[in-house]
């Protein structure tokens, strides 16, 4: 099997005008959302795909399966294609139908499920387990909440951010897996270490999907962010008409205002997605 895939390439950092009017200092947005299938979860899935390549524990025939809110399923979807590699998606009832649409159109098989808690018997998370261990043939589950590969994937993503602006102080994320925030932390750590790192933080009962699901994650665990902040999704969800994406990127925004107001420093965060991703979100 030629188990080539189209790799990532580096995506513009936008300054964000009217973001930086509203912090007093530069905010700047990764534009992730021209990735090959459209997220910054395209990032985490060439990763986790390459690796577990390079190490044979994918092969040709296999079938991958995870839970996610979406994003995931179609950038697994979208390499796995190229390695005609099938794959198998738990997500939960109510969440974007435009990446439901998508992901079975481009032949993924998707489970919807009561949205429980992560600790529930039921939750997506410990579904995707169980059909794992019940389906014949060889079958790997990625596992992106605890796999490495995720935050590896985010070493390049802190690379280019600072390569490109040097200067920027300090970087923000909401977090759902962990992966983007710790990749970070891990390469400004090491290359970086003055940048201030920020967990932002949306509400229990936010319309955002993918973040603050407080899914128990590996990554997560490993985090030693420098401050967090609160965002409500009313306070947010006006920079995704103003910079056309999704919930969490505008979540994102929001944290990177707050981030730059509290240390007056310019800082970076990620435009994880399109805002027609959401075309069920109301933006008031």
């Amino acid at each position: 099997m030629d188990t080539s895939i189209e790799k990532i390439s580096n995506t513009p950092l936008l300054l964000l005008e009217r973001a930086s009017q509203e912090a007093g200092q530069a905010i700047y947005g990764k534009a992730e959302y021209i990735n090959p299938a459209g997220s910054i979860k395209d990032r985490t899935c060439y990763s986790m795909i390459t690796q577990a390549l390079a190490r044979g524990d994918l092969c040709a025939g296999d079938t991958i399966v995870e839970a996610t809110a979406g994003n995931t399923g179609i950038g697994l979807a979208h390499f796995a294609q190229q390695l005609g590699i099938k794959v198998v998606i738990f997500m939960h009832q109510g969440e974007s139908p435009y990446k439901i649409s998508q992901m079975r159109s481009m032949g993924v098989r998707v489970f919807e499920v009561p949205p429980v808690p992560p600790s529930h018997p039921d939750s997506k998370v410990n579904q995707a387990r169980r059909f794992k261990d019940r389906m014949p043939g060889r079958v790997w589950y990625s596992d992106q909440y605890n796999n490495s590969d995720n935050a590896l994937a985010h070493h390049s993503t802190a690379s280019e951010i600072f390569t490109e602006q040097p200067d920027i102080g300090g970087f923000a994320a909401a977090v759902g897996t962990g992966g983007t925030l710790l990749g970070v932390q891990q390469w400004c750590r090491a290359h970086r270490p003055s940048v201030r790192l920020a967990r932002v933080i949306n509400q229990p009962d936010s319309r955002a999907e993918g973040i603050g699901g407080g899914t128990p994650s590996q990554l997560l665990d490993q985090l030693q962010e420098d401050c967090c902040f609160f965002v409500k999704d009313q306070e947010a969800f006006r920079w995704m008409s103003e910079y056309q994406c999704g919930p969490s990127a505008a979540i994102n925004v929001m944290g990177a205002i707050k981030l730059a107001r509290l240390f007056q420093i310019s800082v970076a965060t990620i435009l994880c997605d399109h805002i027609n991703r959401y075309p069920h979100i109301k933006i008031q």
